[in-house]
């Protein structure tokens, strides 16, 4: 029995480390077939179905980004969802610095073996922030929590199912200690909707977020 039990410990913790780990966000440059002849380098299919040839060399990833975003749908993109990547301090000045050395190349976003997308860099970005077309809001929720952050919607909100949304994102952000993400979404609600029921409901389930919103 004990043999059992050990054997079922195991397999859990090998189960575990397989399905649960954390996505990685790579942002890598693509090189042309001259450059990849001195430098090593991975094979991809982009975002058009073109095979490019990817530097191994990661210069961003998880670690340089400070929280990402949804954006449902823009005039650019308006089938799908973009993804609002915002960057650490020191993420950005490393953003802006491959963005600069990056000029008329193309910088390859990946996860995992997918290339999200591989844009022409033609200017340096100073913003510290960059935007990612994903194909639908259900992915960029399910590919944020995957990387490891709390989702949150960017820009306006506009009716009562982007405050369901909205709550959501707050009460997964709380169950990740990203309290700062939650307040940021409590707010978010309240210039929408001082009287939402949605945000009610957070500040009842979590009493700290309640120190955030104006006193009436």
């Amino acid at each position: 029995m004990k043999k059992i039990a050990a054997f079922s410990c195991l397999f859990l913790s090998f189960y575990t480390l397989c399905f649960s780990q954390t996505k990685v966000l790579q942002f890598r440059a693509v090189l042309t077939e001259q450059e990849s002849q001195s430098t090593p380098f991975d094979k991809y299919i982009d975002n058009f179905g073109k095979e490019i040839l990817v530097d191994k060399e990661v210069l961003l990833s998880n670690k340089d980004i400070d929280k990402i975003g949804i954006v449902k749908a823009s005039r650019e993109f308006p089938n799908e969802s973009l993804l609002v990547v915002a960057f650490t301090n020191s993420g950005k000045g490393r953003f802006f610095e491959v963005t600069k050395e990056s000029l008329n190349k193309r910088l390859a976003i990946i996860v995992d073996d997918n290339v999200l997308t591989a844009p022409y860099i033609i200017e340096a970005i100073d913003t510290g922030q960059t935007m990612i077309p994903v194909s639908s809001f259900n992915a960029a929720e399910e590919l944020i929590k995957h990387l490891g952050f709390a989702p949150y919607l960017h820009g306006n909100l506009y009716d009562s199912s982007d405050e369901d949304d909205s709550y959501r994102f707050g009460k997964y952000a709380m169950e990740i200690g990203r309290q700062e993400i939650a307040e940021e979404i409590v707010l978010q609600i309240y210039k929408y909707n001082p009287k939402s029921e949605f945000s009610q409901k957070l500040i009842k389930e979590y009493p700290s977020l309640g120190r955030i919103v104006p006193k009436e």
